[in-house]
């Protein structure tokens, strides 16, 4: 949510991101209602006055597959570690292995590799900030 951070922005400054989990990225879209245009229609990809988010995974070319995990946020581009992970307690998740270690749905997503989007869309811009 760039709504979170908007108070580190400084002017010119601009936000790229992106969600392959289509159901986030669809939120990310809602989310934002900038001031006046509330139920406004926007433009595909415009999270914000100063961002656009893309429904891709960042990492590699082309499609790719990425494996959802129960827990969204642990969901990935890399193997999952089920197999190999310790049955450990969490202090959020009650069955971390199973929630956030093991995949319960694999689906192909687009993938652009970071080299790309910096040397490419960016044209080799000073970047303040990498998550």
């Amino acid at each position: 949510d760039l709504s979170i951070h908007y108070g580190d922005f400084e002017e010119g400054d601009f936000v790229l991101g992106f969600e392959p989990l289509i159901d986030k990225y669809g939120e990310s879209l809602a989310n934002y209602k900038p001031t006046g245009t509330s139920g406004s229609m926007k433009a595909l990809g415009r999270q914000h006055e100063r961002g656009l988010v893309f429904p891709f995974a960042v990492g590699c070319k082309g499609m790719a597959e990425f494996r959802v995990a129960r827990e969204d946020a642990c969901s990935t581009l890399l193997q999952m570690a089920e197999d190999s992970y310790p049955d450990v307690k969490h202090p959020l998740l009650n069955d971390f292995k199973g929630d956030c270690a093991t995949a319960i749905e694999t689906r192909k997503v687009p993938c652009i590799s970071l080299e790309h989007v910096i040397g490419n869309w960016l044209g080799g811009r000073d970047i303040w900030f990498l998550k």
